[in-house]
């Protein structure tokens, strides 16, 4: 039973949306004036006249129109909000979704962030442990010269004496 209903709801819509697009079209218009134009003329101008001066006919045929258009017209706007309804859900989904991704982007750069910050102290620290050491051996070598300077000389007095 509901898929017949549901099948009944898809083929009301889709004869919803043919008939509003049908009737929407300037084709349909341009078709209208004709036949209107045509119906007058036939009417005043040919002997054959099924319906004289006044067009009642035209007028009921013109109103029946009207009539069936209306719900059809209603029904298709229905249908607009219902689809509009929908898409405005999706939107929304995306949206969130886009905000949610967005929100783990910045987590993620804020722990980069903090990464980089934490290499950058390590990397000071190994700069300035690399001075000590390049100081430290710098007064290794000045005092290995001094020995050596030293030595020299006492190697120099002791083998002059």
């Amino acid at each position: 039973m509901v898929y017949i209903n549901k099948w009944r709801v898809q083929f009301n819509d889709w004869l919803m949306n043919w008939l509003a697009s049908t009737a929407g079209r300037s084709a349909t218009f341009y078709a209208f004036v004709f036949l209107y134009v045509g119906w007058m003329l036939w009417n005043t101008v040919t002997p054959y006249q099924f319906d004289p001066y006044p067009f009642v006919f035209l007028l009921f045929l013109s109103n029946t129109v009207q009539l069936w258009y209306l719900p059809v017209i209603t029904l298709q706007s229905n249908l607009f909000n219902t689809r509009l309804q929908e898409l405005l859900e999706f939107v929304r989904e995306v949206v969130l979704r886009l905000v949610n991704v967005e929100h783990l982007q910045l987590e993620s750069s804020r722990e980069i962030h903090m990464m980089l910050e934490s290499q950058k102290v390590v990397l000071d620290n190994i700069v300035t442990m690399n001075e000590i050491l390049l100081t430290t051996l710098n007064r290794i070598e000045n005092k290995a010269n001094e020995i050596d300077a030293e030595i020299d000389e006492e190697f120099k007095h002791g083998s002059s004496e």
